[in-house]
């Protein structure tokens, strides 16, 4: 994705928001060391893809720059050509924003059931498939309430990769979880780009794992990408901002 020409000033909450495109098949983690601005980055993300004309408008009204895909910016787009977009894009929510009262299977079939015209059959050989992919096919009945936080996130991981999405965004993906769950998630990220071919974008405060999952890292500081490289010129950068940060050290 690229910006076309900005129209007018920049939204103020987020003052110079520089989308970094990523290569297929890979991870892009962006960390900040605000989670305010964090959430506005990826609140303007999942607006993009759920909203359609009305957030154009909306880019419009506020002055933000409005994006495009492949040459074509997003206002010019068609009603079936924005929704064929959005059906590249997937979402797994930091705290997984799975229903208590549906079961694991029905949680992880509802995208299904309300975007697709699969039969039943189909939906559940779907829905079992990735479960089995993701290590929780034993976990078919039982509720949210009854699995514990990994498990929990591997159902909504599961769910985020049940219509085939090209591009999935994740929201903190080891927040409040332990460092051995951490490094499950991780890993299950890592399969997920790798045997699926679906490209990351992270969002995280936390570099183990960004180290962990990223191709390249981004930096976000005071509303613009102060940053961005493979792993390892993150590692060794020489910007003081970065380097704080990277290594957790108070002002």
């Amino acid at each position: 994705m690229r910006p076309s020409s900005p129209r007018g000033s920049v939204c103020p909450a987020v003052p110079s928001v520089r989308v970094i495109s990523s290569r297929a098949t890979s991870t892009l983690a962006r960390v900040t060391p605000s989670a305010f601005r964090h959430r506005d980055f990826t609140l303007f993300w999942v607006s993009l893809i759920t909203e359609g004309f009305a957030l154009q408008m909306a880019f419009v009204a506020i002055g933000w720059q409005v994006y495009s895909v492949r040459g074509k910016p997003l206002d010019r787009m068609s009603r079936k050509e924005l929704i064929e977009f959005k059906k590249q894009f997937s979402y797994c929510f930091q705290n997984n924003a799975l229903f208590d009262s549906m079961t694991v299977f029905d949680n992880i079939a509802l995208p299904l059931r309300q975007t697709t015209k699969m039969k039943k059959r189909e939906i559940e050989r779907s829905v079992m498939e990735k479960m089995e992919q993701l290590e929780i096919a034993d976990a078919t009945q039982k509720y949210p309430s009854e699995l514990s936080g990994g498990m929990q996130k591997r159902v909504a991981l599961a769910r985020a990769l049940i219509t085939d999405p090209k591009i999935v965004l994740f929201d903190e993906p080891t927040t409040g979880l332990d460092p051995v769950t951490s490094a499950v998630m991780d890993r299950l990220m890592v399969r997920t780009r790798e045997h699926l071919g679906v490209t990351g974008v992270v969002v995280t405060h936390d570099m183990r794992s960004a180290y962990t999952v990223g191709d390249r890292i981004a930096m976000l500081y005071e509303g613009t990408i102060r940053q961005v490289g493979t792993v390892a010129e993150i590692q060794h950068t020489e910007d003081p901002v970065v380097r704080q940060f990277i290594e957790g050290r108070p002002e």
